[in-house]
């Protein structure tokens, strides 16, 4: 075990929940909705996310979605091999072009530049740019499964909150999602993340963070892993919504249990184990991410019903015992916000827990630290 200096965990970071709920009502602002205003330190968030409710019809639907997957699953992928890629990176979102994207500022808010950038996986990437004029550093953000950079609309939010807060920001597409050519598997996704960051060296001032949602987690960490060596190395790695390695989130995802049940578990491994081999779907991400080297933040939500919580507490256990980094903190939202799986991007005290970081990096402090908020 590492000889290095702890520290206990703190109460909440800037304003309680309680304080924001008044400041709420006290603006009269609905209670069902987010509601945010600017301060100097960038965005600030009142409310915590509503549920959505779905009507008998939809439950119903999503029901028989999901035995049908669970009972018949497991011997489709064997007349459709590439099913299980495809679960996993599903970029089949439409039609999407580079005209879709080429203005950012009026279809999206994103004030930024629409670019391709050649990737050294082969491919050509689609790419937005946010230049802030005063930045405190510069982040490159990697989406979760499906979808592109500019939708489902979480990742706008996240694009917009980290540039209100003076990051640049600079946020693209695998190979084969949105505008961005060839097919994603796990080597051309952490290329193309690799070459996006260079691309970001070359053009922003640092410090150098990459930020990860859900799948984008695991694609983040074997970039860092990849990036150690390099004359600009990653100055700070955040991971949102971790995945443990890509074998264990297979056999814990909430729609294969029925799977489990009937298959048994031990077949059903065997099955995992089958398909991750022939895919080539190896991220390891529990063993990878102890040997980042740079300060890490870890955020999930307790409420998040796609990727257990528990996985982002055994990482930050993990770094504290054995990792190669010096400074780690790790976040547990409380239920009461219901940020789920894509709302932690949300939480007020967002200024302070980015200032905190930055001055981590910066002044080399040496802390572990876990909240819950």
């Amino acid at each position: 075990m590492k000889n290095r200096p702890r520290v206990s965990p703190t109460p909440t970071m800037g304003k309680t929940l309680k304080t924001l709920e008044s400041e709420a009502l006290q603006n009269n602002l609905p209670q069902s909705q987010i509601k945010t205003r600017m301060t100097d330190d960038g965005p600030i968030f009142y409310e915590k996310l509503s549920s959505r409710e779905y009507t008998p019809i939809e439950r119903f639907r999503r029901a028989s979605l999901k035995v049908f997957a669970g009972a018949f699953g497991p011997p489709l992928s064997f007349v459709w091999s590439s099913l299980p890629k495809h679960l996993v990176f599903m970029n089949k979102d439409g039609n999407v072009t580079n005209d879709f994207f080429s203005d950012p500022l009026k279809s999206f808010g994103v004030d930024s530049e629409n670019l391709q950038i050649s990737s050294s996986s082969g491919n050509i990437l689609g790419l937005w740019a946010v230049k802030r004029e005063f930045s405190i550093g510069s982040i490159l953000f990697c989406h979760g499964s499906g979808g592109n950079r500019a939708s489902p609309s979480h990742r706008l939010a996240i694009l917009k909150n980290l540039s209100a807060l003076n990051f640049n920001i600079v946020a693209f597409d695998y190979s084969g999602f949105g505008d961005s050519s060839g097919t994603p598997n796990c080597a051309n996704v952490v290329e193309d993340t690799v070459s996006a960051y260079k691309f970001m060296t070359t053009h922003f001032i640092g410090p150098y963070l990459i930020y990860g949602h859900s799948l984008g987690t695991s694609i983040a960490v074997e970039a860092v892993a990849c990036l150690q060596n390099d004359e600009n190395p990653v100055d700070g790695l955040i991971c949102d919504s971790c995945l443990p390695s890509m074998r264990r989130e297979m056999l814990e995802f909430p729609t294969v249990q029925l799977s489990r049940s009937i298959y048994s578990d031990r077949l059903f491994e065997r099955f995992v184990d089958h398909h991750i081999q022939k895919s080539e779907l190896n991220f390891t991400t529990d063993s990878t991410i102890i040997k980042v080297t740079c300060p890490i933040l870890l955020f999930h939500s307790k409420n998040d019903t796609v990727i257990k919580w528990e996985h982002a507490q055994n990482h930050f256990k993990a770094i504290c015992v054995e990792g190669a980094s010096n400074w780690c903190r790790f976040i547990l939202f409380e239920d009461i916000h219901n940020y789920g799986h894509c709302g932690n991007i949300y939480y007020p005290g967002l200024p302070s827990i980015m200032t905190e970081f930055i001055n981590a990096i910066k002044f080399s402090i040496q802390r572990y630290q876990a909240d819950v908020l």
